[in-house]
């Protein structure tokens, strides 16, 4: 979305000089709207009108705890930009390998609003800035604190649900690192790409925690037994394996072929008619039913029970002591 940057009136200027606000407005619309020339016909759409009002209420609560005005906006930690009838939504947190934060979670969350009613887009290609994916929810920032870390399971629970439910086909970029709430989120897009070397797998149960939000998803998509064993088992699952078992659509042969590979499937699908994708999907989806949406949201009690144990407190301490 462009944004024109205020002209003065002349006798603004006279009047009064701009505070160091309004020279920093200033200044990123004039960003933006150098972006935009360059960029031409592609269309950003990173402060959608969906998720501007919720980004903006949480950042200025960040702000005044803060007593500063910040660094970044929530908007940052979560781009959706889009080039004709294709759209990314990016995970934009590297420096925690885009670990799922309530933030996190809320920008992606509006991200996902405003690209539910784009008609024309018949493509989203979900990814992650950085190394990694996403290494799944962010349970240092929750360890001792039951309620934010009910806010943040609950929040991991209706994010799959909605991204699961877009009307487009979804294609996961996962690179680097999928684990837990990151493999969670990589299970509920119609399709998979990773590579070679990545990590993949829901290692919960090593650190005593419950998958039980996303227990469900990875039922649907491999089956219950291989659920299980999946699940039970913990640690992480090669690459190769999860192809075999389904959990991904494609491998590419190693971290630099991975776009390649991905723009490959995205190309594929687009010669495919638009209207048979969305009608397909739309039919899939109703056939799955929406029963598996109440089991991912009673997940999120329960892992939020089983984080509440002092066991799994004492082992996730004892696993972040390490690290």
């Amino acid at each position: 979305m462009r944004r024109a940057g205020r002209r003065d009136r002349p006798g603004d200027r006279a009047r009064a000089r701009p505070g160091p606000q309004a020279a920093a407005r200033a200044s990123r619309d004039q960003a933006l709207a150098q972006r935009d020339r360059r960029l031409g016909p592609r269309r950003s759409v990173r402060h959608g009108a969906g998720g501007v009002a919720l980004d903006r209420r949480r950042a200025r609560r960040a702000r005044a705890a803060r007593g500063d005005e910040g660094s970044a906006a929530v908007t940052d930690l979560a781009t959706l930009e889009r080039d004709g009838p294709v759209a990314r939504l990016t995970l934009n947190r590297p420096e925690a390998r885009n670990a799922l934060s309530e933030d996190l979670i809320d920008a992606l969350r509006a991200r996902v609003a405003d690209l539910a009613p784009m008609e024309d887009v018949s493509v989203c290609v979900v990814g992650g800035a950085g190394r990694a994916f996403c290494a799944g929810m962010d349970l240092k920032a929750v360890l001792g604190d039951p309620s934010a870390a009910r806010r943040l399971l609950s929040g991991i629970a209706e994010l799959t649900i909605e991204v699961r439910s877009l009307p487009m086909v979804t294609v996961a970029r996962v690179q680097g690192a999928a684990i837990g709430g990151g493999c969670g989120l990589m299970s509920v897009c119609d399709l998979a790409v990773t590579h070679e070397g990545a990590k993949l797998g829901y290692p919960e149960v090593d650190l005593g925690v419950c998958p039980a939000v996303v227990a469900p998803w990875l039922v649907e998509k491999i089956g219950a037994g291989a659920a299980r064993r999946v699940l039970l088992s913990g640690g992480l699952t090669p690459a190769a394996r999860a192809l075999e078992l389904g959990l991904v659509s494609a491998v590419a042969a190693d971290a630099e072929a991975l776009d390649a590979e991905v723009e490959g499937v995205v190309d594929r699908l687009q010669s495919a008619s638009a209207g048979a994708l969305r009608a397909t999907k739309a039919w899939v989806n109703e056939a799955e039913g929406v029963g598996v949406f109440a089991l991912v949201r009673r997940g999120a009690m329960i892992s939020a029970e089983v984080l509440e144990d002092p066991g799994a407190r004492a082992a996730l301490s004892a696993a972040f002591g390490r690290r």
